[in-house]
């Protein structure tokens, strides 16, 4: 069992990828990728404008957030940008589902 320490408020989602990593979600507005044989974290994405709510994992490559920006963001986990964000709720987004 690992601790994992790094977000600065409360984790507010959480999922696993295919390479064996955890991504967290927070209200720091903070996406954070964990290796869990370490228990190290990677790499920390930024970019929404308030609390990240939810993260769905898309193969091993792709990771969706949802915020209280009313924004989707489509992040690419290879060059850690965010790639697409997706616009058009009034309020926040409080979880995701893929197909």
């Amino acid at each position: 069992m690992k601790i994992l320490v790094g977000h600065f408020y409360a984790v507010s989602g959480l999922d696993l990828n295919n390479r064996n990593e955890l991504i967290s979600c927070s209200w720091d507005k903070t996406l954070k990728v964990w290796s869990l044989s370490t228990g190290e974290c990677i790499k920390t994405l930024a970019g929404h404008a308030q609390a990240i709510n939810c993260v769905k994992t898309y193969g091993d490559r792709f990771l969706l957030s949802g915020s209280s920006d009313g924004t989707v963001k489509l992040w690419n986990l290879y060059t850690n940008e965010c790639v697409q964000t997706f616009r058009g709720h009034n309020d926040t987004i409080r979880d995701l589902v893929l197909f």
